[in-house]
């Protein structure tokens, strides 16, 4: 009679316990970090990050918050709503970027042990269920924290763009040494993250070849805002980026200079600010093409350059899922993409939403361009596919809820 009695008090006790544990995880609401260098920048990244934490913050079960290392008391670029938590640790990595290798390499030692000690005690403090890197600085040491939350690794750039920036930018061999030791570093960290996600299935099969463990696709989406439409009528050709040496935009000038006699008409608006604006400017000089070519501020009302004008064109390097082709696609722009990796190979069908060009063939490039300026028929053939295509392909709902979906697994 008393073990049944003992028995029947232990059952009793286990489901009280049950109930308590399942009411307070169905009262509780799951709390998400994003870490970013900073969100004052006027990138892909930036944008898609407002997107998601929009999304977020607006379901009653979600706390949302995003860390920072370099934010400097510098706004948001997007527009990031009021119950988001913004929080910048304050290391600034970017200070004293000059100087020799090895004094740079010591104060980045010493950032790094400022950086973990406060990301700690922060996620500690917040109690955050689920941390979620984006390739910053936090990258290797973030999932040996123990502070209680799940680690994710979100990849924003393809698994060569460290490699493509070393050849771009003439680094060193000691510079070069550097790269591969951190991509070393990168592979052993990565096999450490409760998840991995890549934005291209391109770009999968790239980390598959040096990393063995299950690795999620899931792509970036953009907000349809409105149902606006370019009618591809405008004589303006556009490109948005950064000025930065992996956008291509002298390569892109270059295919221009080979087009400008034969469509004086016609205008290349570059928008973007970053440190070859200079030099940019002056190839422009250079090329006589002053009068068509120029470079433009970055601007909140992105829609609107979309709208005005007919074709949109990358020419990057590198990419990882290039947010300004999404979005110019879904405004019904005729676009022509480099097809370097990764992005715009899983987002264009070549001839049917847009036109992929060889990588690195400028006379193909300008080729592409003055097809489409000459033929308005087409234009409007692949803008209204490609439109077709985002709609079908990255629709919001879609996407976060397959974010959802890992964050509650």
């Amino acid at each position: 009679m008393a073990i049944k009695y003992y028995k029947w008090l232990l059952d009793l006790i286990y489901a009280s316990r049950f109930i308590t544990i399942m009411g307070t995880m169905i009262g509780q609401k799951k709390r998400i970090a994003y870490l970013i260098y900073a969100t004052n920048n006027p990138g892909g990244m930036e944008r898609v990050l407002s997107n998601k934490v929009t999304y977020l913050s607006a379901l009653p079960n979600y706390e949302v918050y995003i860390i920072t290392t370099d934010q400097d008391n510098r706004p948001p670029f997007f527009e990031i709503p009021n119950n988001v938590l913004q929080i910048d640790l304050n290391i600034n990595y970017f200070e004293n970027k000059s100087g020799l290798f090895i004094f740079k390499f010591f104060i980045f030692i010493s950032k790094q042990v400022k950086h973990r000690i406060r990301l700690k005690n922060i996620l500690k403090k917040n109690n955050i269920d689920i941390t979620i890197s984006m390739y910053g600085n936090e990258t290797m040491f973030l999932p040996s924290l123990k502070d209680g939350s799940k680690k994710f690794f979100e990849l924003h750039f393809s698994m060569n763009y460290r490699k493509i920036m070393d050849t771009l930018l003439g680094h060193n061999v000691l510079h070069r040494i550097s790269t591969k030791y951190r991509r070393y570093r990168e592979i052993k960290a990565i096999n450490k993250y409760d998840e991995f996600t890549v934005l291209t299935h391109e770009d999968k099969k790239q980390w598959e070849t040096v990393i063995h463990r299950p690795i999620n696709v899931i792509p970036n989406f953009i907000s349809h805002n409105t149902e606006r439409i370019s009618n591809v009528s405008s004589k303006v050709v556009v490109a948005i980026g950064h000025l930065d040496v992996v956008k291509g935009f002298n390569r892109l000038i270059e295919a221009w200079q080979k087009i400008a006699d034969e469509h004086k008409d016609w205008q290349l608006h570059i928008y973007g600010d970053g440190p070859l604006k200079q030099s940019l400017n002056q190839q422009i000089i250079d090329y006589n093409c002053e009068n068509n070519i120029k470079i433009l501020p970055p601007t909140h009302d992105i829609e609107s350059i979309y709208y005005n004008s007919s074709i949109f064109v990358l020419s990057s390097y590198s990419e990882g899922f290039p947010m300004v082709l999404l979005e110019a696609m879904d405004a019904g722009l005729a676009v022509v993409a480099y097809n370097c990796k990764c992005g715009p190979s899983d987002m264009i069908v070549n001839g049917y939403s847009g036109l992929l060009v060889e990588e690195g063939n400028i006379v193909k490039l300008s080729e592409a361009i003055s097809k489409l300026i000459k033929d308005t028929s087409l234009r409007i053939l692949l803008g209204n596919n490609a439109r077709i295509s985002v709609r079908e392909n990255y629709n919001r709902d879609i996407i976060m809820q397959n974010w959802i979906k890992l964050f509650e697994k």
